[in-house]
């Protein structure tokens, strides 16, 4: 019998520009290349590593509320989301939105090359993670079975003011903005294919009224799914 793969420890940011009670969401399309959900429209995201678990607080500024999990997670989101768009989810040392600046293509081309980590970026700048916005949307794991399984925590977060999504990375071979319906009709006439959390997550937005972000469906695990 062959023994489940074990799912990695990941994270996924939904990236989301609000114009009044609609919502547009940020995708990007993975090469057919890719070993992974090869073809396939995503949302930003990917494995946690070990530097995620390490930025100190005082480089973090939170929001209102509790993080409703571990901080590697929302660490590991706004890494993955600056890794592979450009977007960087930080304020000044007064909690102030940043004004973009030359010196982040330079310090992402850096990282990507492994010359700079994103928590050594963020504390040459001065620069305080906001994970206070990164909305927690919920938790899908890879079905069994599966080559590739994720444990992953999806985030929602706001486009930040003066910034634009662009696709950094070899992992990505295009990205666009797009209302949740319209993508998953263009799933449904087969010219985005898309997973089932990629979906879910998608369905779960269409209940956004202008008020309260909404959350995905509560899906309880097995043990044997970990």
């Amino acid at each position: 019998m062959t023994t489940p793969v074990k799912p990695k420890h990941s994270a996924t940011v939904i990236l989301i520009n609000r114009i009044q009670d609609e919502i547009k969401v940020y995708m990007t399309k993975r090469p057919e290349s890719m070993k992974s959900y090869p073809g396939q429209y995503v949302f930003p995201g990917g494995k946690l590593i070990d530097n995620d678990s390490v930025l100190e607080k005082e480089n973090i500024l939170f929001g209102p509320s509790k993080p409703k999990v571990d901080i590697a997670y929302y660490v590991a989101a706004a890494r993955e989301l600056f890794e592979e768009t450009g977007i960087l989810l930080c304020r000044d040392h007064t909690g102030q939105p940043l004004q973009p600046d030359s010196t982040w293509s330079d310090a992402l081309k850096a990282i990507l090359g492994a010359e700079l980590s994103f928590n050594e970026f963020i504390k040459q700048k001065g620069y305080l993670l906001h994970i206070g916005g990164l909305h927690y949307f919920g938790h899908r794991i890879t079905s069994l079975p599966k080559p590739y399984r994720f444990n992953t925590r999806f985030f929602l977060a706001d486009l930040p003011p003066q910034q634009e999504p662009q696709p950094t990375t070899s992992e990505i071979e295009s990205g666009l903005w797009i209302k949740p319906e319209k993508a998953i009709a263009l799933h449904e006439e087969g010219q985005m294919n898309m997973v089932m959390p990629t979906i879910q997550s998608l369905t779960a937005l269409l209940s956004y009224n202008g008020e309260e972000l909404p959350m995905l469906p509560v899906v309880k695990y097995t043990k044997n799914y970990y």
